[in-house]
């Protein structure tokens, strides 16, 4: 045995989460019925070292997750070869669930500030509860169906803000 990682094919980790979410199985849950005889301290850590090919699973656990999935090992380890539909459709099903989030940080007027408790009031009249993050997202999708005229004239309508940091006499901590 060399000091050199040895290949390990290139779709590996995408189709063992497959095979887990397919499942519907934890890491956890998974280690178990790869490993029923592993530490549980351990909890699902190698199975996501699989997940996130930092780790390449030993042929025993290739075979333990084709077994599971009803499939062939050759099936798994071969980059050429796709999982079956059924298996794969729960891996797309988890990213459309699993939305990535941004948090960021921008100005903006007191006024800009009023008008969005003002339309949160409103809609919490109607019985809606949107936080101020739905709300200006709503507004993003609204601007983003406008044509480019339309957006050109509603861009025109808001007072441009200087860039860049204010002194904190001029800056208003909601």
């Amino acid at each position: 045995m060399g000091k050199n990682k040895r290949p390990f094919p290139a779709r590996i980790a995408e189709k063992l989460l497959a095979i887990r979410l397919s499942l519907n199985l934890s890491q956890t849950e998974m280690l178990k019925e790869i490993h029923p005889d592993k530490d549980p301290s351990l909890r699902g850590s190698i199975i996501s070292e699989f997940e996130r090919a930092c780790r390449s699973p030993s042929l025993l656990e290739a075979l333990a997750y084709a077994r599971l999935a009803k499939i062939s090992v050759e099936q798994l380890i071969d980059d050429e070869l796709d999982l079956p539909k059924e298996i794969m459709e729960s891996l797309d099903v988890a990213h459309r669930r699993e939305k990535k989030v941004v948090r960021d940080t921008f100005t903006m007027l007191v006024t800009d500030c009023e008008l969005l408790n003002t339309l949160r009031e409103r809609l919490l009249q109607k019985g809606i509860y949107f936080s101020k993050s739905e709300i200006i997202r709503a507004g993003l999708a609204t601007l983003n169906l406008l044509e480019n005229s339309q957006l050109s004239t509603a861009m025109n309508m808001i007072e441009k803000i200087k860039i860049g940091r204010r002194r904190k006499e001029n800056v208003v901590r909601l």
